[in-house]
């Protein structure tokens, strides 16, 4: 099973250089063990507590309510309300948060041995903000 879209990461990875099959491909093998091993959960959860304590919810709500507020209701969709509301719900998650989640990644990939074996190359690093 392959790991649910994401957006424009694909893009990024062109953007660098990188062969979007072999990004893909390594995505997918990192998504399938973090799945398979239950740290996709626990991340999932890490994730959702960060942000719930750095007030993200709120933020993301008054953004959902402005962009209401500036709409007619033939206007209004599901898809619509995502389109808008995704770059900004992702622009507003905190750095400290990202590199947490980041970090821990990192950590689980480090113990893997099958991908560590693979993968010899050092992890990339994000910085501190």
């Amino acid at each position: 099973m392959q790991r649910p879209p994401s957006g424009s990461h694909q893009t990024d990875h062109v953007a660098s250089g990188s062969s979007e099959n072999s990004v893909s491909n390594e995505e997918n093998l990192i998504y399938e063990k973090l799945k398979n091993s239950g740290e996709l959960d626990r991340l999932k959860e890490l994730l959702k507590t960060r942000l719930i304590q750095n007030g993200w919810n709120d933020i993301v709500s008054l953004a959902f309510r402005e962009s209401m507020e500036d709409r007619e209701l033939a206007e209004l969709s599901v898809p619509s309300i995502v389109h808008d509301l995704l770059p900004i719900a992702r622009s507003k998650i905190p750095e400290n948060v990202k590199y947490e989640v980041v970090q821990q990644i990192q950590l689980f990939l480090e113990k893997d041995q099958d991908f560590s074996e693979l993968y010899n190359a050092p992890l990339p690093t994000t910085p501190k903000k």
